[in-house]
């Protein structure tokens, strides 16, 4: 009984058998667990996941079940589709076999589960089998066994079944290959096999093993008598192999747990398939990684047995209490992992994550690439290099060390500037070795090499003395020194960094701070930049950490050349950073640059571009004959467009302190006329404390009564004519003390406003539908210029606060010139260069709108020059 497609034809697949005999080398299988393909991952399955597996050269493909996701899990459509993308020609290149698992049965299409059954083992290639599949070659059998109910379970729907039938016809398949070693898939593990279960979901409900509920003691049973079942390979759960129990021995049965490729069903982000390599004398199971798309070696298994060994182990223990002597664990070292040469000290250096609470998921993928390149790497120490957080908070330094998960490896803790010099660490989880050690001043780690305290100006120079004394002191044996810090050195005294190039040490200098990597060369100082873990500030490459090697001493030999340091940059694959949300990757990307409104429609009615806004500038009083039919011909062009008119800024309060609707009666009537979907405007130019009291409450003045009176009128005016009203967010050009701050520039003084405007609208009888279009448009530039607010609300805590109330954004590049000015709305010319990061600023915008069910939102280009915007919307329109 065969499930096996020959790919790609010609040749056709083999001939339906009750067996297959496979006579090609088996030398390597990929186990598939829990695919579930639906139609939007279609092109990553096509583009990505199925060239991935091609690339591993495989002998066999195998399928632990539920092929199909989203709206067409089960159905017969769905499982065709699924099939046709893995066994068409030009996919999959080696035999693919599948079983059944509990969500292929469950479409509401089929009114009994022998029809749904009856479906699927047609569309897998058996339509005459009563039961799995067979797989043999002369090294090893492979038995795959069929769930076969869903609806006539009475625990729980999902409970995965082998009914008595196939439980017979599994038995007498193993009388007929006791001879062979055994490896079975199904879709569930059996009770018993140690493996890992979700209490939370599968154990509560009743549907975390195999036959939970149906002849518990079965399958185990049948492994007990059957000492030539070697494998067991399940899934179900959705979760990555980097858990200590997603690989188990028991009775000398290997259990084996297998992730998913899918990005929307992998609960834990980590997406992992399984190899199985099968040579002469060993066995090695191995972890494919789709994000970092490669094998991880830091989860390999190797087991120094060939397969007739292990059943000859077996049958010394056959239907006999044992308990192994050398229990399969995840925490022995991988035996090709990246690790340091012989005497030599291996670090870990990373930086700048901006930890802030709620942790974007953005930063908890960035991180979880990092945990695992760390298991890799297997440094000796781990640097922790500063601002990895946003505020000296020990809630958000706590979070980061739980998200890492690293409490093995001894930490140190060097402080940045977001920490400060007042920072010291809380108790941090328990770990297997001390906890991270914070450093304060100048630390000499183990001989030549030094841990830098540089959290402020008067730290780092303080510091930098304390090193200067210790070099004076260094022995002349050409041993190059090491020194780790937050700060590069041109932050401290010239004069300090001039005696540390002309020394006759030779030092490196690794560091963060800047967001920008670099390497380069002061005399005899070598400085070297990470970039950092951010996504949404690393400029010119993806988040990164530094693996360093540090070499042992020179022999006594003079003409012998210094040591070098081996300095490698790992960078995070583009999928940690990019959002698995379904909405990533949809949002409309507009224009709004300075032109007039017959030149701006008639760009965007060429370049075919989704979204506009009108500046205030030359849109007021009537439209032309001209802008009324560029209009009509854009709404025929492009069904669904966005029109917007930014409005001219709210006056200040000693400019105009009686404010009223009639000061935008021209351009109100313009919009009117033009039919617009949108009206953006700033909050008032003026300091919060004109608005708000002290405890964030309203104040009660004539101007405030007067602002709010004039908003409001705005707002119905905007209702009226069918459009949303969009307030955004401004920044203050200069360090303004608490009380002096524009309006505008924290996130709550825009969800403060937007909340008492709504509550006003309310009260005059405006409905809930009409409410929901007062909201905010996101600047993301003027939250990333903004000298003061910018320390305390990076961009993601900004789309945090006010997702809720988020109808539009401006973005933009922001670059800092040398003299540290910041200059706003320039051209993105790529995605990560300037002060943001838009591959990250995209994904966090996905992931943030998705984590609330809300649609994709215009993104609207603003700068001041229509090649400006084009550019920027060519850039992002390639790359988003």
């Amino acid at each position: 009984m065969i499930s096996v497609f020959a790919l790609p034809p010609p040749p056709p697949p083999p001939p339906l058998l009750p067996r297959h005999t496979m006579t090609l080398p088996l030398r390597r299988i990929v186990i598939l667990g829990d695919p579930h393909i639906s139609p939007d991952e279609h092109t990553l399955w096509r583009d990505e996941i199925i060239p991935d597996i091609n690339s591993l050269a495989p002998d066999l493909v195998l399928c632990v079940g539920d092929l199909t996701g989203g709206h067409v899990m089960g159905t017969a459509t769905g499982t065709t589709d699924a099939l046709a993308l893995l066994t068409s020609p030009g996919a999959l290149t080696a035999p693919f076999a599948s079983i059944i698992g509990n969500h292929d049965l469950q479409s509401h299409e089929f009114t009994t589960d022998p029809d749904a059954v009856r479906m699927m083992r047609t569309a897998l290639g058996r339509p005459d089998t009563t039961a799995g599949f067979v797989i043999e070659h002369n090294t090893l059998a492979i038995i795959g066994l069929d769930n076969t109910r869903w609806r006539q379970n009475t625990v729980n729907k999902n409970e995965i079944v082998i009914d008595d039938a196939q439980l017979d016809w599994w038995r007498a398949q193993l009388t007929r290959l006791a001879d062979n070693p055994i490896l079975m898939i199904g879709h569930a593990p059996p009770i018993g096999s140690g493996l890992m279960v979700m209490p939370e979901l599968h154990a509560r409900v009743g549907n975390a093993h195999i036959n939970q509920n149906h002849t518990p003691g079965a399958i185990q049973q049948i492994i007990w008598e059957n000492p030539n079942i070697l494998f067991w390979f399940s899934g179900h759960n959705h979760l990555g192999h980097h858990y200590r129990d997603s690989l188990s021995q028991r009775l000398g049965v290997h259990y084996v747990h297998t992730g998913t490729a899918s990005r929307t069903y992998a609960r834990d982000a980590h997406r992992h398939s399984r190899i199985l390599d099968l040579a002469p004398d060993h066995l090695t199971l191995r972890t494919y990684d789709h994000d970092l798309r490669t094998i991880d070696p830091a989860l390999d298994h190797t087991t120094p047995h060939s397969l007739p060994t292990l059943v000859a182990h077996r049958r010394q223990f056959h239907q006999r209490r044992f308990v192994p002597t050398d229990p399969v664990t995840m925490q022995q070292p991988s035996p090709t992992a990246l690790r340091s040469p012989p005497g030599n000290r291996r670090f870990v250096f990373l930086s700048d994550p901006h930890i802030a609470l709620p942790i974007p998921a953005v930063t908890r993928r960035v991180i979880a690439w990092c945990a695992r390149q760390i298991r890799a790497i297997a440094p000796d120490h781990l640097i922790l290099g500063g601002d990895i957080i946003q505020h000296p908070d020990a809630d958000e330094i706590t979070a980061f060390w739980t998200a890492l998960g690293i409490t093995d490896i001894p930490a140190h803790y060097l402080p940045g500037n977001k920490e400060g010099p007042a920072f010291t660490l809380p108790p941090l989880p328990a770990a297997s070795t001390p906890p991270p050690a914070l450093t304060r001043g100048c630390v000499q780690l183990i001989p030549h090499i030094f841990l830098l305290a540089t959290s402020d100006q008067t730290e780092v120079n303080a510091s930098l003395e304390t090193l200067l004394t210790q070099l004076a002191q260094h022995p002349a044996d050409q041993t190059p020194c090491l020194v780790f810090a937050h700060f590069h050195p041109e932050a401290t005294n010239p004069e300090l960094v001039a005696r540390l190039a002309t020394s006759p040490v030779s030092t490196t200098w690794i560091c963060g701070h800047r967001h920008n990597p670099a390497d380069y060369n002061n005399g005899n100082l070598r400085v070297v930049i990470c970039a950092g873990l951010d996504a949404l500030k690393v400029c010119h490459t993806r988040p990164e950490l530094l693996c360093i090697d540090w070499p042992p001493a020179t022999p006594d030999n003079p003409l012998s050349p210094p040591p070098a340091i081996a300095i490698t940059r790992h960078a995070a694959p583009a999928q940690f950073v990019h959002s698995p949300a379904p909405i990533a990757g949809r949002f409309p990307i507009g224009i709004a640059f300075r032109g007039d409104a017959p030149t701006l429609l008639r760009t965007i009615i060429d370049e075919k571009i989704p979204a506009l806004q009108f500046h205030y500038n030359h849109t007021r009083g009537e439209p032309t004959p001209d802008e009324l039919q560029l209009i009509a011909d854009y709404r025929r062009t492009i069904p669904g467009g966005h029109l917007s008119l930014h409005l001219p800024n709210f006056p200040h309060p000693l400019e105009n302190p009686n404010p009223n609707l009639d000061d935008y009666t021209p351009w109100l009537h313009w919009a009117a006329a033009a039919r617009l979907d949108d009206l953006t405007l700033h909050l008032p130019n003026a300091p919060a404390s004109y608005l708000f009291s002290n405890d964030g409450g309203f104040l009660d003045t004539p101007w405030t009564r007067a602002c709010l009176a004039t908003c409001q009128n705005l707002a119905t005016r905007a209702l009226a004519m069918g459009a949303q009203i969009s307030f955004e967010n401004v920044y203050n050009k200069k360090d303004s003390p608490p009380g002096a701050e524009t309006l505008g520039t924290r996130p709550w003084h825009l969800t403060h406003f937007i909340k008492n405007l709504r509550h006003r609208l309310a009260a005059v009888g405006h409905a809930p539908a009409d409410l929901n279009r007062v909201g905010i448009i996101f600047d993301a530039g003027h939250a990333a210029a903004d000298v003061h607010i910018s320390q305390h609300h990076g961009i993601a805590d900004w789309l945090h606060h006010i997702a809720p109330y988020l109808q539009l954004a401006h973005i933009h590049q922001v670059v800092t010139h040398p003299d540290g000015r910041s200059q706003n709305h320039q051209a993105i010319t790529d995605l990560a260069s300037g002060r943001i990061n838009y591959t990250g600023l995209l994904a966090t915008l996905a992931d943030t709108m998705h984590a609330i069910a809300r649609p994709p939102i215009p993104l609207l280009i603003e700068v001041r020059e229509r090649d400006q915007a084009l550019l920027s919307w060519r850039t992002l329109s390639t790359n988003k």
